[in-house]
This record gives structure tokens, sequence and C-alpha cells, in this order.
């Protein structure tokens, strides 16, 4: 059984490269080679847990499946542009994967079912941990993937934390004109495609700790006197007031950056019923309404 396993993983290893061939290729727009070639890994599993006995060695394969179903995914959605349809074509494969799993009964090594989608969180948080400090548009187009699973209440706890990574990034830590710059253009996508899946975990103790994401306060929040982990109102409150700081800055990068985060802040939360705006104070308004206007 060892050797059909390893035989396996170097299978993997070896069609890795052509995968990122692909993924390179793609002008940000067209992922449809590497959706095709996701679409045919999810059937190829299905017949395979169709016809084999449910033994040791098709539980160790099937864990490879998906590692290598992920790899594909993520691939295409780290070159696919962040405004492009193409990326809701990735999020529906995955919600494809977990629906044809529902119908099986197999699990993983570790006794998950399919329809659990084994292995998408480990290879997500592998992934943004790698993209830190990688190219910003890969990184932009790969937060707004992980948001849009996000809004379909897929992984939430674990995507709700590498939010909450992301803004800690972004705001809570010491950085220059140049890394905040970076960074804001993927806190924007984190609000602009799951600002209300953010905003209904607010409070939620399940989010202060998920595997190895770094939900803790940053340096400037713990300043600010932010002490709880995960997601609360008053760290909400402290990512609005170092955004509108941001917002005033005499970089004029990061002043349209600031502006433009501020503005999708204030607009997809009045857009869902949410405790932590009903107690808006009348400079809170104020701002909006600047903020609207300039």
């Amino acid at each position: 059984m060892d050797e059909i396993i390893a035989s396996r993983q170097r299978l993997s290893q070896e069609t890795r490269p052509d995968i990122e061939a692909d993924a390179a290729d793609n002008d940000g727009e067209d992922s449809t080679g590497l959706w095709w070639s996701a679409r045919s890994l999810i059937y190829g599993m299905s017949r395979r847990c169709v016809q084999n006995d449910d033994n040791e060695l098709k539980k160790r394969l099937l864990d490879q499946d998906f590692w290598d179903l992920w790899h594909t995914i993520i691939a295409a959605a780290r070159s696919t542009s962040a405004n492009s349809p193409a990326q809701d074509r990735l999020v529906a494969q995955v919600l494809f994967a977990r629906t044809l799993g529902a119908l099986h009964t197999s699990t993983t090594s570790d006794g998950q079912r399919w329809a659990d989608l084994p292995f998408l969180v480990p290879s997500l948080i592998q992934t943004w941990t790698a993209l830190e400090h990688g190219p910003s548009t890969q990184r932009c187009n790969f937060a707004a993937f992980m948001a849009r699973l996000l809004a379909t209440d897929t992984c939430s706890l674990a995507l709700v934390g590498l939010a909450i990574s992301s803004f800690r990034v972004a705001l809570e830590q010491p950085h220059t004109a140049t890394s905040v710059a970076e960074d804001l253009p993927v806190l924007a996508e984190w609000l602009r495609l799951a600002a209300h899946a953010l905003i209904g975990h607010i409070d939620s103790p399940s989010v202060a700790g998920v595997g190895t994401i770094d939900t803790s306060p940053g340096e400037l929040a713990m300043q600010s006197g932010i002490t709880s982990s995960g997601l609360n109102a008053d760290r909400w409150r402290y990512w609005e007031k170092s955004l509108l700081e941001l917002r005033e800055s005499s970089d004029d990068a990061v002043k349209s950056l600031a502006k433009g985060v501020v503005s999708m802040m204030y607009s997809r939360a009045t857009e869902v019923p949410s405790a932590i705006y009903e107690t808006w104070n009348l400079e809170n308004s104020r701002v909006n309404r600047k903020s609207r206007r300039s």
C-alpha cells in the first residue's frame, strides 16, 4: 500500500508545475482550463468512491485527491482577477464538490466526510501565508476568492479568521506607506464581497482561535485598548478609526485607497441588520456623509 501511495504522491508533484504554468498563462479573466481540470478531478474522485471498497488505501488516495483538487482551484483563483465572473465559477466548483460529496459515505484517512471539504482550510491557510509577501495582485485575487467562499457560508470560521488576520496586518501593526498601500486593496475585497458575513460573526466566540490563524490583537490595537482575540465591536470600531486616520494621510495613494475602504465599510455595513451601527452617534453620521461627498 505504501508503494501505491508514494507513486500517487510523486504523480501529484510532477503535475503541479503544469498547473502553475496554466495559472501563469491565465490573462486574469479566463481560468477555464484549470476549471475543467478541477471538474474532472471531482468526477474521477466520485467514480472511485463508488467503484472501490471503503478501505484504508482508498481513504489515503482520497486524501491526495483532495489536496490536488484544492491546489488546482487555488492556483486558478490566485491568477483570476478579483472582479472577474470566472471567480464565481471557481467558488461554484467548490460548492459542487460539497454537494456531490453529500451523496458519498466515503471518508478520508482522518475520518472527514467528503461534504466537509477535507483539507480545504489548511490549503487556504498555507496559500495565504505563502502570499504574505507575494505579488499584491495575487493577494487581492485570492482574498476575493476567499471572501466569495465566506459569503456562501463555506468554511466560515476559518475564513473569518483569515479576514481578521488581513485587517490585523494592515491596521494593527506598524507599517510604512508602501506596505499599507499594498494591504488596503485586500481589505477592500473582504468588505466588498463578505462584509455581511464578517458583521454576522461579530462577538462569535468560536472565531477567537482557528487552527494556526493568528486573530490576536496587533501591537497598535493593543495600545488602543483592544485585548480580545477574534472579531468584536470594539475591534471593528478600531479598524474604522484607523481607516479614517489613513484617509487623512499625506501620501496620496494611501489617502485614496483608505477613502475607498472607508466608503466600502460604511455602505456594506448599512445594507444588513447590524447592532454595531445602531448606536452610531451624530459625529459618525456626519463622517459617513462626508465620506460619500468627498
